[in-house]
């Protein structure tokens, strides 16, 4: 314990330690001259030691004196403390992770990862960059970070900051103390003496300083990957429900367009068929009255001498005649156009007799 057997000798134990180590270890050595023996921890000066207290006893079995003997356990205590610790860190991550991964926006994400770290790693210096136009924006910075760093600027994902060259590798950086590295000092970096900075994938950097070197040790630094990897996951989930949404919305857009058309093309067949039937009335009344008529002059001169004024005029039924027929081809290319528009429409179908009739008549 770092003591000389002259500083030992003849001292109490409130002579040789601090009332606080010697209030507790009293009753141990009291236990020992009633005969019972006794196993505790103790720390002395940073360190942690095993101690015994025991009787020592005469031929006779009767207790004379007690005896302590104290073994220098600190290496396995720390190690035990810092499982223990590892396994507080694990718990309370994974208790409090999942408001990382229920997280609906990149805003969510950026205040979950501030939160979680501060709550469940203890480290104050939080901050997130996510791309935005070609450029890693600091979109969210623990204000604890500003105590000790000035506001970092946003750098160019295809520049040569260090900040970008860590994003393109696609692999952790760890400093354990800036003093030490040779990074680019071009930016005013303040206090911080130690980062641990873990690329999320292609959608940011998440980033844990302290002013502090050697503040962020291995263990921790590896939690702070499991939380980047997390909030990729997360972030690639919001990504790929965006372009869903974007897509579904562009799909609401043309069908809605298909409709407009769909109701246009049926607006311009109704104007059509509008157009068709009054073609009908308008073109067939008179043409009809035009056949009735010639039909009437042809028959009137039919055995008449035509009237001749000169050698060219052609007798009056041959031109009766010649108005109805090609008035009646005329009415037959009418009923044609009429009859195709019937058939577009739905109201008239095409029977195969109908197809042979104009098959034969093609013949």
């Amino acid at each position: 314990m770092g003591l000389s057997a002259e500083e030992v000798v003849g001292k109490t134990l409130h002579g040789l330690f601090p009332d606080e180590i010697a209030d507790r270890q009293v009753q141990f050595y009291r236990q020992a001259l009633d005969g019972e023996k006794s196993v505790f921890e103790e720390t002395y000066q940073g360190q942690r030691y095993r101690v015994q207290t025991l009787p020592v006893r005469d031929e006779g079995g009767e207790v004379t004196a007690g005896m302590a003997v104290a073994r220098n356990i600190t290496d396995r205590w720390r190690q035990r403390k810092e499982l223990r610790q590892r396994k507080e860190k694990v718990r309370a991550l994974y208790e409090t992770a999942d408001r990382l991964l229920r997280a609906s926006s990149r805003e969510e994400v950026g205040d979950a990862l501030i939160e979680v770290t501060q709550e469940t790693l203890g480290h104050e210096g939080v901050s997130v960059r996510l791309i935005e136009g070609g450029e890693l924006v600091a979109t969210h910075v623990a204000e604890s970070t500003l105590e000790f760093m000035p506001e970092r600027p946003d750098f160019r994902v295809d520049g040569e900051s260090a900040v970008a060259e860590i994003y393109r590798a696609g692999e952790t950086l760890v400093v354990e103390d800036l003093e030490d590295e040779d990074l680019d000092l071009s930016h005013d970096y303040g206090d911080l003496r130690s980062v641990v900075a873990v690329p999320m994938g292609k959608h940011g950097l998440f980033a844990v300083t302290s002013p502090e070197p050697e503040a962020i040790g291995e263990f921790d630094a590896h939690l702070i990957e499991v939380l980047a990897r997390y909030a990729a996951l997360v972030l690639g989930r919001l990504e790929r429900e965006e372009n869903m949404l974007r897509a579904k919305e562009a799909a609401d857009r043309a069908r809605q367009e298909a409709e407009r058309s769909r109701r246009k093309a049926e607006e311009a067949a109704r104007l059509k068929s509008s157009m068709l039937a009054n073609m009908s009335h308008e073109i067939r009344t008179p043409l009809t009255s035009i056949l009735g008529f010639a039909e009437a002059i042809e028959e009137e001169t039919q055995g008449l001498e035509p009237p001749v004024k000169t050698g060219d005029i052609e007798p009056l039924g041959k031109f009766a005649g010649l108005i109805q027929r090609s008035g009646q081809r005329l009415m037959e290319t009418l009923t044609g156009v009429l009859n195709l528009s019937r058939l577009e429409s739905g109201e008239m179908n095409l029977s195969r007799s109908v197809e042979e009739h104009y098959d034969s008549e093609a013949m």
